[in-house]
């Protein structure tokens, strides 16, 4: 009996249908990765924000800032996050006083937002923002 042999078209077709099969069974899963990745990034910055908002509320707390002075913008040195291709992202912190007002018992009364900003090269801009109410004894009293 004589052997049949392959001819490398039909190689290339039978290659070709197996991509075609395996295809949807890894499109999936990369999707999956990449999502998962996005969110990695997403919690982590959001770790850092709050830590950056705890150093500036231990720093409000401590008078380290002056009353009349809270508009302002604390410099942070840039992070690398490692997670989804170690992107670096420039970390800007500011004091933003909302609203301030005397109350009738002679305390001076102020919302103040923290507000965490980082930006990536070539990314949107992600911005955390905490309220924290402050009161101070008027001078005098």
């Amino acid at each position: 009996m004589r052997r049949r042999h392959y001819i490398l078209l039909e190689v290339a077709v039978g290659c070709v249908l197996v991509a075609l099969c395996a295809f949807p069974l890894v499109s999936g899963p990369m999707r999956m990765l990449v999502r998962e990745r996005e969110m990695c990034v997403q919690a982590e910055l959001e770790r850092i924000a709050e830590c950056a908002y705890v150093q500036v509320y231990t720093d409000l707390c401590a008078q380290k800032f002056s009353w009349e002075s809270l508009n302002r913008e604390i410099s942070f040195e840039k992070i690398k996050i490692c997670v989804g291709g170690g992107l670096e992202y420039d970390q800007r912190c500011f004091l933003q006083m909302r609203r301030s007002k005397m109350g009738k018992d002679g305390w001076e009364h102020k919302l103040i937002d923290i507000i965490v900003r980082f930006q990536a090269a070539g990314k949107k801009t992600v911005t955390y923002t905490f309220t924290v109410y402050a009161k101070k004894e008027k001078h005098g009293m």
